[in-house]
């Protein structure tokens, strides 16, 4: 009964509805049948034979439209996806060739525009490789294809390119790259696209280069949307194929795809991603890499990507292969904040800012996956998040195990005394790292080093871990073992690689521990000449020379880069130029701890331990020539003349402390104590 009332009512009302609004007859029709059953077509179309006669009270002849007006009425404008580039290729001059067979699998169809019709398992799909047909534009809202449609071929696109166009690619903090690149891909206009394509006469190409996960490959897939490029991505690692003649082959026939593609469509873009696994350098390269090479040089003209740029054969680095090489290194806490907004949108009460500063060394993979982490949770707080950062290592710690937080954190409140010196480096840090406007307001340089010295034992190695921990950095600890090689050369090149990763994984704390033994004096006849080239390899990196800028420029101003911080017990030892202003800025000298600093340390070791009634102030003068490692010793040994006691005891009393102090012999001594003395006066 219901339908019978929506029949009348659709009847009853046509005839006004086509006079007052000038619409077609057919455009309602279009729109309208697929709402209904079947019969609503018998109420509304007396069929008689092939002609079709309008329902009562309806002037058709107000609405007759010409011949042309009416193919545009029934035509479908559409794009096929093919599964490969290659079938793009070899049906592009044959797209109406396709127009048969489309038509047949549509027909019938209902579709609205942007559809996409998946064409798997058909005979279209077994036949021509279709995958999807999309739906670019049909003359109504609703449409049901049939045989009288005229169906026309837009575009001819490959699987991979539809669903990097269907991909939302959201990049944040990497602004500057995507301008760089969208400036060296941005040709004149389509006369210029067509000469590049015909003789090749116009080259933009450009190595991208970086730690894993920093955005390199989504960097090129954005560009080439937004440009509107077609993209043609080859992971080396296929290359590598049973024999040296299919590498080869492989390798040409994807540059000919490419070449193919810019001569019957726009420009583009090809892109050799993780181009070092087949251009490595040719002194350590395999017979099947070093004909790889050659050939690659023969061609190369493209984007290329790679974790490991120093690996790659030199050759490759020639200006007329790459137009220029970009850094995409790790993004400091500015880009971070920016990346966890994209990433991140229903977060209200998240900070953000915190979260940045957080995550130092985090790569933009790295924050995809905590954001993910992040949706999952229920309840987000400071501690969720920091239990996440806990368990979530980043790329950087990952790849290099020379990196560490310095597992367990130390606090600056773990360490007694010191209170001047500990206020100094937080000072300067802070300044470095989170106020460098108020350096810049008075035309200061940002400090490059800090060089801590004093008496063995007492805590210059812990204030550097505290000073890590506090500010979150990551901290990578340089031992002789390290950098000293038996090979020629290959300790200098030790000593660029370790400031280059630091740079690159900024901000961070770069610490040598016993400065004196990686290098000495020049004045010193013993001194070898590893040690002086290696003295000549630091002092190069500490004031900057021959770095990438992009290397230095890629650092914000609010993470700084790396510092250098060190420490040593004879820094008579080392050569005056490493020590003057401008390498390290500050040289902060770490006394013995006074009295009340002695105290201090006392109290801190006494919360972890149970003891009766202590007497601070006397066991602080009976302490005197004690450094803050002599402390930890005195507790344990306090401890076991309590077990000589008895094995069953729980505290130790005033007592054991007298009696273990009476036994142990001070690490420090008067002389010691003078030396420095005399030193920092100079």
């Amino acid at each position: 009964m219901a339908d019978t009332c929506n029949l009348n009512r659709d009847s009853n009302c046509l005839n006004g509805c086509f006079d007052d609004n000038n619409m077609d007859y057919q455009d309602y029709l279009a729109n309208r049948m697929p709402r209904h059953s079947t019969v609503l077509r018998d109420v509304l179309f007396k069929q008689s034979g092939s002609a079709t006669t309008p329902i009562p009270n309806y002037d058709a002849s107000k609405h007759i439209q010409n011949e042309d007006c009416k193919s545009s009425k029934n035509t479908v404008t559409l794009s096929l996806v093919f599964a490969s580039i290659a079938d793009v290729l070899k049906y592009t001059k044959h797209k109406e060739r396709l127009i048969p067979s489309v038509k047949t699998s549509l027909t019938s169809s209902e579709i609205t525009e942007n559809d996409c019709v998946q064409m798997t398992n058909t005979a279209i799909h077994s036949v021509y490789h279709i995958e999807r047909i999309i739906i670019d534009s049909i003359p109504t809202r609703v449409f049901i294809v049939n045989k009288q449609t005229k169906i026309i071929i837009d575009k001819l696109i490959s699987k991979d390119e539809h669903d990097l166009l269907e991909k939302d690619i959201k990049l944040g903090g990497i602004e500057e790259k995507l301008e760089v690149l969208t400036t060296l891909l941005t040709l004149p206009d389509d006369e210029t696209c067509r000469k590049f394509a015909l003789d090749k006469t116009i080259k933009s190409s450009a190595l991208l280069y970086g730690p894993p996960g920093t955005g390199k490959t989504s960097l090129i897939k954005k560009v080439a949307v937004n440009l509107n490029l077609r993209l043609v991505h080859l992971d080396c690692i296929r290359l590598f194929q049973s024999s040296i003649a299919e590498s080869e082959e492989m390798l040409k026939s994807v540059f000919k795809t490419a070449i193919d593609l810019s001569r019957i469509d726009t420009c583009v873009l090809l892109f050799l991603d993780q181009i070092d696994t087949i251009c490595s350098s040719r002194r350590s390269n395999s017979w099947m890499g070093k004909r790889l090479v050659a050939q690659l040089q023969l061609l190369l003209d493209s984007m290329a990507a790679t974790n490991q740029i120093d690996s790659l054969d030199p050759s490759l680095r020639h200006s007329k292969y790459f137009d220029q090489e970009i850094l995409i290194g790790i993004p400091n806490s500015v880009q971070r904040e920016e990346i966890l907004k994209v990433l991140i949108n229903d977060h209200e009460l998240l900070d953000f800012h915190h979260l940045a500063q957080s995550t130092p060394g985090y790569t933009p993979a790295d924050l995809k996956s905590l954001s993910q982490r992040l949706e999952s949770e229920e309840v987000i707080n400071t501690d969720s998040i920091t239990e996440l950062l806990k368990n979530l290592k980043c790329t950087s710690k990952r790849m290099n195990s020379e990196f560490n937080s310095t597992k367990p954190p130390v606090k600056w409140d773990d360490i007694g005394g010191l209170v001047e010196v500990k206020n100094q480096i937080r000072q300067m840090l802070d300044l470095r790292l989170n106020k460098p406007h108020v350096l810049a307001h008075y035309n200061l340089p940002k400090p490059k080093g800090i060089l801590l010295y004093g008496p063995p034992g007492c805590c210059k190695t812990t204030l550097i871990h505290a000073a890590a921990s506090d500010l979150q950095l990551n901290f990578l600890s340089i031992t002789p073992s390290d950098i000293y090689s038996p090979y020629l050369g290959e300790s200098e090149k030790a000593i660029s690689q370790v400031f280059r990763k630091a740079r690159l994984n900024s901000p961070t704390i770069l610490f040598f521990d016993e400065l004196d033994s990686f290098v000495g004096s020049r004045v010193d006849a013993e001194q070898s000449a590893v040690h002086a080239k290696v003295l000549s390899a630091l002092l190069n990196e500490m004031d900057g020379i021959g770095i990438n800028v992009q290397e230095i420029t890629n650092d914000s101003v609010e993470d700084g880069g790396a510092l250098v911080m060190a420490a040593t017990n004879r820094p008579d030892l080392i050569d005056p130029a490493l020590l003057r202003p401008g390498r390290f800025d500050a040289m902060m000298y770490i006394p013995p701890p006074d009295k009340q600093g002695r105290k201090s340390i006392l109290e801190i070791l006494l919360k972890k331990v149970r003891t009766g009634i202590i007497d601070l102030d006397k066991l602080a003068d009976l302490t005197e020539f004690y450094s803050g490692v002599d402390f930890s010793d005195l507790c344990t040994q306090a401890f076991y003349k309590a077990l000589d006691e008895d094995l069953d005891a729980d505290l130790i009393t005033q007592q054991h402390f007298e009696a273990a102090i009476s036994e142990k012999v001070p690490s420090l001594s008067q002389e010691q104590i003078d030396f420095f003395t005399r030193f920092n006066k100079r």
